[in-house]
């Protein structure tokens, strides 16, 4: 729903302006490229610790094939533990954490190509314009705002939908 509400109010938004709207399609453009960047360098991640997720999901089987054997062997069973599952574990921590800190600078960056849009319109366009642009500017400004729910709500879902899609 809300890549539906986003669509409307960039029908509306070209309603009012058709050439805002070019300006403001062409600046998103170029965000949408960053955060397309920034989704991949995250998925790279998310992917290599789903992978090494599976290398450790094979270890476990195994040490629950030979757990008798592990309980009769103290040297083993460190070993196992200190050689194999823990290394696996942590770097499948990293690769989690590395991979949720670039859907983090995702969302920051949205964020902040949201305000200077709105920045934008609300401190420096004014000063550009008169006239019945004004109240376009008016109506561009409360209507971005409008989106910003939908924005953050589409943003939310990018994380998900790559983790599911690295998962098939």
């Amino acid at each position: 729903i809300h890549l539906a509400v986003l669509a409307a109010c960039l029908v509306y938004l070209g309603w009012l302006s058709p050439l805002m709207l070019l300006i403001l399609a062409s600046f998103l453009g170029a965000a949408v490229f960053v955060v397309n960047r920034l989704e991949r360098k995250a998925q790279v991640y998310i992917k290599d610790g789903r992978d090494e997720l599976h290398h450790l999901q094979g270890h476990l089987h195994a040490l629950n094939d030979g757990a008798k054997e592990l309980k009769l062997h103290r040297p083993r069973r460190d070993s196992l533990y200190s050689d194999v599952l823990w290394p696996s574990a942590t770097k499948i921590r990293t690769l989690n954490v590395h991979g949720q800190t670039w859907y983090s600078l995702l969302n920051s960056w949205v964020q902040v190509v949201y305000f200077l849009i709105i920045g934008t319109i609300l401190i420096a366009l004014p000063s550009l314009v008169a006239g019945e642009y004004r109240q376009i500017l008016t109506g561009y400004a409360l209507t971005i705002l409008f989106m910003r729910g939908h924005i953050m709500g589409a943003m939310v879902t990018i994380p998900l939908l790559s983790r599911a899609r690295v998962s098939l």
